[in-house]
């Protein structure tokens, strides 16, 4: 514009006029064509997304309006409540006029969890990129890295399953659980009138008894300490989470039946795992578990919950040491800890009476 106005002055022509009127109008037909344009933002994620893969999360736009939009600038808000991670970026990007344009952000750096994902400070330009306003977010979406699972060798005698209060009952052993009811039969001499069906004999005009299920409890299970603080604290409860997947994965390779159990919501979630599928249905639970500071949680909740006085074999994976309350364990149970260690600890002298294996992070 300044140029064109001192050729005019300097030249005196009516062309540099009619150059600088065009131009002009250019600008006020772009500026009342943006003042009715629109842009649509949406976020679209894959179903399964495993860490440290090229896993896109696409960004599309579409807009509207006679002129394009020239540029979309935008915040990209990742925030992963189980390791406690939150990032921000900001992004431009310029689609094509009314079509859809993708722009692809990648995940392979994500850490295992569940992630929000969201889009704040959405602002579009005109053609020119002298107007701007703000237009409406989308609504935020959420996705779940799943765990690069390992080959980790564990050694674990197989106890023997245990009746008692499971999920999970023996398909062929009778017991009194009335919440499972196991067989219909006919009475045998012996059986106790407590088990015989009074509505269906009263039908069938003979005694029909009865057979309830007997649950099952497994003897061994595998606690996973979700707690995250201090330096590095993202990548060593990342490390926390996968290696204690990748030891329940291992058990389950052997064919060792067990319980996952992890602090949330204020008490000590546990899921029995017999195969693969079950792990597949405890992961979105575990991976939407949100991270803690100060205590030992699920330590502490274990010990306060009646699994600390049965007969079991808890393998417990953490990022800090608390050796009182793993000694009070290990009083009672063969407790075997992986610690998760971002540098070259030394065990203390409490520690070293404990079957502590440090996985060492220092890089």
């Amino acid at each position: 514009m300044i140029a064109l106005v001192l050729l005019l002055i300097f030249s005196n022509s009516y062309y540099a006029l009619a150059i600088i009127l065009v131009f002009w109008l250019l600008i006020i037909c772009s500026a009342v064509s943006f003042s009715n344009s629109d842009t649509e933002l949406s976020i679209v994620l894959p179903d399964n997304i495993v860490k440290g893969e090229n896993a896109n999360l696409v960004l599309i736009t579409k807009q509207k309006g006679l002129l394009p939009v020239a540029r979309i600038d935008y915040t990209v808000v990742c925030e992963n409540a189980l390791v406690g991670e939150k990032t921000k970026v900001r992004l431009a990007c310029s689609p094509f006029p009314k079509s859809a344009a993708g722009q692809e952000l990648y995940a392979a750096g994500m850490r295992i969890g569940k992630i929000d994902i969201s889009v704040s400070d959405l602002k579009i330009w005109d053609f020119f990129g002298l107007f701007s306003k703000s237009v409406s977010a989308p609504q935020p979406v959420s996705g779940l890295i799943y765990p690069d699972f390992r080959d980790i060798d564990i050694i674990v005698d197989e106890l023997p399953e245990i009746p008692g209060e499971g999920e999970r009952y023996y398909p062929d052993k009778r017991g009194w659980d009335v919440n499972e009811l196991l067989t219909l039969r006919d009475y045998k001499p012996g059986d106790e009138p407590r088990s015989v069906h009074w509505k269906l004999t009263s039908k069938m005009d003979q005694l029909i008894v009865r057979d309830f299920g007997l649950s099952v409890r497994y003897a061994v299970m595998v606690i996973i300490e979700l707690h995250s603080s201090g330096e590095n604290a993202c990548e060593l409860l990342d490390e926390c989470v996968e290696t204690a997947l990748s030891l329940s994965l291992s058990l389950i390779k052997q064919g060792i039946s067990h319980n996952l159990a992890w602090y949330t919501d204020k008490m000590l979630t546990v899921r029995e795992l017999a195969n693969a599928d079950d792990m597949q249905l405890a992961l979105p639970d575990l991976l939407a578990a949100r991270s803690y500071t100060g205590q030992s949680y699920a330590m502490e909740a274990y010990i306060e919950s009646d699994y600390a006085a049965r007969w079991l074999s808890p393998i417990y994976v953490t990022t800090v040491l608390d050796t009182v309350k793993m000694s009070e364990v290990s009083i009672r149970q063969p407790l075997k800890t992986y610690y998760i260690s971002g540098r070259d600890d030394r065990l203390d002298d409490v520690a070293k009476h404990l079957d502590i294996t440090i996985v060492d992070m220092v890089t």
